[in-house]
């Protein structure tokens, strides 16, 4: 088995990018834009579910 590739980011966006820029760039580096999600469903729960929460997270951490 192939090991995975982990990518983490943060809240931080620099004066030429915004949050959405940078969720973009991230979901195409990762590889999220080239996953078949005909055939199962079972990644795009997983990446939605991960996505509600950690904006729901930076919400709390910026109140």
């Amino acid at each position: 088995m192939e090991k995975s590739k982990v990518y983490f980011t943060n809240m931080k966006t620099a004066a030429n990018e915004n949050l959405l820029q940078k969720l973009r760039r991230l979901i195409k580096t990762a590889g999220i834009s080239e996953i078949n999600f005909e055939k199962n469903m079972q990644p795009l729960r997983f990446i939605l579910v991960n996505l509600v929460t950690w904006l729901f997270c930076t919400q709390i951490l910026l109140k």
